[in-house]
């Protein structure tokens, strides 16, 4: 079985595996709400790409009022914001729309960014 930790690891790539592999944890996650995918802590550090998938975990517990793993709960701010998009005028919609658990690890992403319709 997949952890957070090896969607983690895949997405380091380069930012086109990035998008792909955060799309496949949210699909398996909303797909099983198996809380074994995201139990283990990530030792991430000021790492973007992990606490990226924190704040997805994280939010996606959320969303689906599961119990949320402690170490989840206890986010460290990155030190620079993250946005997940260069797009032009993306970061003002990013600041205003991005979710409680990406704003709180100073992260910022369309508000779609969990939606996979």
């Amino acid at each position: 079985m997949k952890t957070l930790i090896d969607y983690i690891q895949k997405s380091q790539i380069n930012v086109e595996q990035r998008k792909i592999w955060v799309a496949q944890f949210i699909d398996d996650f909303t797909r099983t709400k198996d809380i074994n995918l995201i139990y283990n802590s990530v030792n991430s550090g000021e790492d973007v790409i992990s606490k990226l998938f924190e704040a997805v975990a994280h939010q996606l517990c959320i969303d689906y009022e599961l119990q949320t793993p402690e170490w989840l709960l206890n986010a460290k701010f990155l030190a620079d914001p993250f946005f997940v998009s260069d797009l032009p005028n993306s970061r003002f919609l990013a600041l205003r729309d991005s979710p409680y658990a990406f704003r709180i690890r100073n992260i910022f992403v369309p508000y779609h960014y969990l939606s996979r319709a």
